[in-house]
């Protein structure tokens, strides 16, 4: 769900269907709303919840932003994958 993370990043809470990956990322009233794949309205009401609702969307907007840095982060992602690479390398090796 690079989208979302990327708008995360950048304040945006998300409105997102509740499937694999997107609720890795997206925590449901907290950085954005996540609803049923099969339930295009529950999409609609809750993206009409953050235009009407200002403080709402700054709210989830700064959660979202905090969560994408604390969880995403290159720097991050970049230790992680270097820490599955170096447990590869230290398998093979040890084979």
């Amino acid at each position: 769900p690079l989208a979302l993370l990327e708008a995360m990043a950048e304040g945006v809470p998300c409105v997102a269907s509740d499937v694999v990956g997107n609720k890795d990322c997206v925590q449901h009233v907290k950085t954005g709303f996540l609803y049923p794949l099969e339930n295009p309205k529950e999409a609609a009401a809750y993206i009409a919840r953050l235009v009407n609702d200002a403080l709402l969307r700054d709210q989830m907007g700064l959660e979202a932003h905090r969560s994408a840095q604390r969880l995403f982060s290159v720097d991050r992602m970049a230790r992680e994958t270097c820490a599955v690479y170096d447990e590869i390398v230290k398998t093979a090796v040890q084979s």
